[in-house]
């Protein structure tokens, strides 16, 4: 499909073609989504939702964990930005995810407010040392 895409392009032709978010093609290409898809796809253009589960009792066992578990929300431009690191620059999955934490450290700091290390120490601090960034 992507190369179908390109060679469209390349000749300065307009395509329409089925795209979805977390992809390569976000990155790759400017693109422009249609509304109405819900009709088609379902709520939400036929979004989903990624959720942590857990076994019964962890969360009283292990509440600081609970507490990252439930505040990590991952967003496109999170994902699309490690898919594209991944796939084009063949950038090794662990690089890719520790430059896109390195980039989004609001999003970071949501997902570690209020978590702590093993030790006690603070989560966001250690991570953000663990990253070299402030």
């Amino acid at each position: 499909m992507l190369t179908q895409v390109e060679r469209v392009l390349r000749d300065k032709k307009r395509i329409v073609f089925l795209a979805w978010e977390p992809h390569l093609t976000n990155t790759k290409f400017k693109l422009d989504y249609l509304d109405s898809g819900d009709k088609y796809f379902g709520p939400n253009d036929g979004g989903a939702t990624v959720n942590t589960v857990s076994r019964t009792g962890y969360e009283q066992q292990c509440p600081n964990v609970e507490r990252l578990f439930k505040q990590m929300a991952f967003n496109f431009d999170l994902e699309n930005g490690v898919i594209t690191d991944v796939l084009e620059k063949k950038t090794s999955v662990d690089a890719a995810a520790t430059a896109a934490l390195k980039y989004h450290l609001e999003l970071l700091k949501t997902w570690l407010e209020g978590v702590t290390t093993a030790s006690g120490g603070n989560g966001l601090e250690a991570v953000q040392s663990a990253l070299g960034v402030k």
